[in-house]
């Protein structure tokens, strides 16, 4: 029997399973290349996360210590939990304390120019009670003060942060400055401590007892930590922005130069009067870790806390 022109249903039947089969198979490939596409995606966009966070860190610790010597803690890091602080100086010189100090001062004498009521020397032996930093130039400040004003100009802020490093017993505090006044004072707040630089009288005993050597460094404190979830960066103790969302690891670490080679560091690390300093730092090794969804990624780089600019003084 001759069949007319056409499809019968089983071939009609067969033909749309076919292309159901074929559709099927080019949906599960459309699909699985978008959620490659979703996760290459995702990766990349956390890996270039974690490393703007890393580089961020990175030039901060590569400026650690610009313009400060050995002597001052300027690359601090604690591991429970883990701080990463870090100083840097804003003028080239510091500043000696020239006068009694502590929490309730509000003005101090960084010279032993008139009016310093403390610029006298003992009788009879005619010793300076002031350290020997302490000259007769009355405007010493000055370079704080232009450092102040650029930034008032520039509508960043009226006050900078300092630190002051009592050498003589190993001892800090942070102070806010807010410039200098008539009598070439620096004006403060904020101190933590009381220091008092002055000589002890002498005796036949000691004819020459040493003065405190007690300085004033104009600073920038930039500070970094974890807390619920988030990198935070802290700009002189003001406190903080978010410097990485979906924070699950922030960990540091430490290498430095000792007699018998490089070793690893013990943290807490940066204390002032501790060795090694911040300037035996081979490197500091910071890993970061977040979280985008299910996925959890970590990166690690070591940063050289090496600068040009800082110098003993």
């Amino acid at each position: 029997m001759k069949r007319d022109g056409g499809f019968t249903l089983i071939e009609l039947l067969v033909s749309m399973v076919l292309i159901a089969l074929i559709l099927w198979a080019v949906q599960q490939t459309v699909l699985a290349s978008a959620r490659l596409h979703h996760v290459d995606k995702e990766r990349v966009n956390d890996n270039r996360t974690l490393r703007g966070v890393l580089d961020l860190i990175g030039d901060d610790v590569r400026q650690a210590g610009e313009r400060l010597p050995s002597a001052v803690p300027a690359l601090q890091i604690s591991a429970s939990p883990s701080v990463l602080t870090i100083y840097r100086g804003l003028s080239d010189t510091y500043l000696p304390l020239c006068s009694v100090a502590g929490p309730s001062a509000t003005n101090v004498y960084v010279s032993a120019a008139s009016p310093n009521p403390d610029a006298g020397t003992y009788s009879p032996s005619g010793l300076s009670m002031l350290p020997d930093a302490c000259g007769t130039v009355a405007n010493i400040a000055s370079p704080w003060q232009t450092v102040l004003q650029a930034k008032i100009s520039s509508g960043a802020g009226d006050t900078m942060l300092g630190l002051l490093i009592d050498v003589t017993n190993k001892r800090s505090s942070p102070f806010i400055f807010s410039g200098v006044d008539s009598s070439n004072r620096v004006r403060l707040s904020g101190l933590t401590i009381n220091v008092d630089p002055r000589r002890p009288a002498p005796t036949a005993a000691n004819p020459v007892p040493p003065a405190g050597d007690v300085r004033l460094y104009l600073v920038e404190q930039r500070q970094y930590w974890m807390q619920n979830g988030k990198i935070y960066l802290s700009i002189d103790g003001l406190g903080g922005t978010v410097a990485m969302p979906g924070a699950t690891a922030f960990t540091l670490g430490a290498n430095a130069d000792t007699i018998s080679g490089s070793a690893n560091v013990t943290l807490p690390f940066g204390a002032l009067g501790a060795t090694p300093t911040w300037r035996d730092l081979n490197s500091v090794s910071v890993t970061v870790g977040r979280q985008e969804g299910n996925t959890t990624r970590s990166l690690t780089a070591i940063l050289l806390p090496r600068n040009a600019l800082s110098n003993d003084q």
